[in-house]
């Protein structure tokens, strides 16, 4: 009896999780701030055409973007969903793509998804697993930040190990989805002389009781308007708006 109860709290403590990260995946513009790396599926290589015989969505989807938390030397990144578009016309932009997804794929769905060339691999997300460990895909998580509106050129990726710190490598899907990127940090500003009314819809919209402090993000190194919105208190930074 007591197994059984452990097993049910255990499935719905997953179900829980899955429910947060499909609500967080939904906010294109919150979570492409944080700790995860995205990789494209090479449309032209029928790969995606594979991946819709196997996953058997109800419209076909043309693009796929595997998100995953990142890796370093010793520690390997974990896929955290499948996003999927309909569209055909090609963007090279993921903003457009991913806002909305037309689907969202967990690994609990890749895993029952079985990969048609068995040979390959058993399941999708198997196949997917090994694709990204071995970078078979395409890596563009320097499109999430759209370091392009930051004064950067566009091929711009840093090529300087991420800091052994608290926010270096996040192995938690959820937490992966929900932590600010330290190189975000650096770049944000402090938004002196904010109105009362402002203070208060931020804080009814984010349930954070004032004081706190009101950052920004700006859209270039020159700019003091910010884009995006950010509420720190006692040392945690929460995205408000984009």
């Amino acid at each position: 009896m007591r197994s059984l109860l452990l097993l049910l709290a255990a499935l719905t403590l997953h179900a829980q999780q899955d429910a947060s990260i499909r609500n967080v995946l939904q906010r294109y513009d919150h979570w492409r701030f944080c700790m995860v790396d995205v990789h494209r599926v090479y449309w032209d290589e029928g790969m995606v055409a594979t991946m819709n015989k196997a996953l058997k969505p109800k419209k076909p989807f043309t693009k796929a973007y595997v998100l995953t938390t990142r890796s370093d030397s010793t520690t390997k990144p974990t896929i955290i969903a499948v996003l999927t578009q309909g569209t055909i016309e090609d963007t090279m932009r993921m903003r457009h793509d991913l806002i909305p997804p037309a689907a969202i794929y967990l690994p609990n769905e890749l895993r029952k998804a079985a990969w048609p060339e068995g040979d390959v691999a058993k399941n999708v997300l198997d196949f997917l697993q090994h694709e990204v460990e071995y970078r078979h895909l395409e890596d563009v998580s320097f499109e999430l930040q759209d370091l392009r509106d930051f004064g950067m050129p566009w091929n711009y990726k840093p090529d300087v190990p991420y800091p052994a710190d608290s926010v270096g490598i996040v192995t938690d899907p959820l937490r992966a989805l929900t932590t600010i990127d330290h190189r975000i940090l650096r770049r944000m500003i402090v938004l002196s002389n904010v109105d009362r009314s402002t203070v208060a819809r931020l804080s009814k919209k984010t349930k954070i009781k004032p004081p706190f402090v009101l950052l920004g993000l700006p859209p270039n190194k020159n700019a003091t308007v910010p884009t995006v919105l950010f509420i720190e208190k006692d040392g945690v930074v929460t995205i408000v708006g984009g």
